[in-house]
C-alpha cells in the first residue's frame, strides 16, 4: 500500500483563531474600486478569497503594489491573531498517531508561512505540521493543496485534505484528493454533508484508521479491477460520504 499523506485546512481542523480582517478588506475593496469602478467580486469575502476573485479580472502592475500592500496588512493582523489561537482538541494526539502510522503530515493556510508558524508555535504544535501551503505559494486554495503535496512528494490518489467547510470540499475535489470533513461548531454540519465529502467524521481522533481503511479498500478494488472482477472506475472513492450519530465516530466505513 502507498505511503499515504494527511493535509488539513490549518484553521478549523487542528486550531481555533480569532481573526478580523475587516479593515485590511475595506482597504482592498477601496484599491479595488480605485483601479476599477466596475470590478465584481464578493465582498462578504476575506482579503485572501477577494484577490483570487480579481485575479485575472485586473491587470497592470497596479494591482500588484495592491497585492504588497494588502500582504503587508495581513502579516500584521496575522501577528495579532496568534495570539488567539487555541488548539482544537485531540489534535495533538491524532497528528501522533498518524505519525506513528507512517502518514505524513501537512496543512494548508490562507496565512503567511511565517504566520502559519506562529499560530503553531503559540498552541505548542510548532514541529508538529512540516509540511505547509501558504497565501504565500498560493492565494487559491486548490492551488495550496496541490503545492503542499509536492513539497511532501505525494500523489493525489495518495491523499486526503481533511476540511470543515463546503468549500473546502470543493477545493479537495479540484485537487483531485479526497476529502474527510471534520465536525466544526462554526459550520452547520448539514452545509457540510450536502458538499458530499468522502466521509465525515465527529472527532480527529479516529482519522488515521479511517485513512488506512479507505486506502486498503481502494487497493483491494485495484486487485478486483486486475482480476477482471469489476467494481468501481479508477478514481472513484470507495465509499460515499458516511456520517453517524451526533456523539458517535463515523469512520468512513462499516
Amino acid at each position: 500500500m502507498p505511503s499515504q499523506t494527511v493535509v488539513f485546512d490549518l484553521e478549523g481542523t487542528l486550531v481555533y483563531l480569532k481573526v478580523d480582517d475587516s479593515k485590511v478588506v475595506e482597504f482592498l475593496v477601496g484599491e479595488l474600486r480605485r483601479l476599477d469602478p466596475g470590478l465584481d467580486f464578493q465582498r462578504a469575502h476575506g482579503a485572501v478569497e477577494i484577490l483570487r476573485e480579481v485575479e485575472g479580472k485586473v491587470q497592470g502592475s497596479a494591482l500588484e503594489e495592491t497585492k504588497k500592500s494588502v500582504s503587508s496588512k495581513l502579516a500584521e493582523v496575522e501577528k495579532a491573531s496568534a495570539g488567539s489561537a487555541r488548539e482544537r482538541k485531540d489534535a495533538r494526539s491524532a497528528l501522533s498517531s498518524l505519525q506513528s502510522k507512517g502518514i505524513k503530515v501537512g496543512a494548508i493556510t490562507g496565512f503567511s508561512e511565517q504566520g502559519a508558524k506562529e499560530v503553531l508555535k503559540h498552541v505548542g504544535l510548532e514541529g508538529a505540521v512540516p509540511i505547509l501551503g501558504s497565501r504565500d505559494d498560493s492565494m487559491d486554495q486548490s492551488q495550496r493543496i496541490t503545492i503542499a503535496l509536492k513539497k511532501s512528494g505525494s500523489k493525489p490518489e495518495d491523499a486526503t485534505f481533511v476540511a470543515d467547510g463546503s468549500s473546502d470540499v470543493e477545493a479537495a475535489r479540484s485537487s483531485g484528493v479526497k476529502c474527510f470533513a471534520i465536525y466544526s461548531q462554526e459550520v452547520p454540519v448539514n452545509q457540510i454533508l450536502t458538499s458530499k465529502p468522502d466521509a465525515f467524521l465527529f472527532s480527529i481522533s479516529e482519522l488515521g484508521d479511517t485513512i488506512l481503511l479507505f486506502a486498503q479498500k481502494s487497493e483491494l478494488q485495484q486487485v478486483k479491477l486486475a482480476d477482471g472482477a469489476g467494481g468501481p472506475q479508477p478514481g472513484t472513492a470507495p465509499d460515499a460520504a458516511q456520517t453517524s450519530e451526533p456523539g458517535r465516530e463515523a469512520t468512513g466505513g462499516r
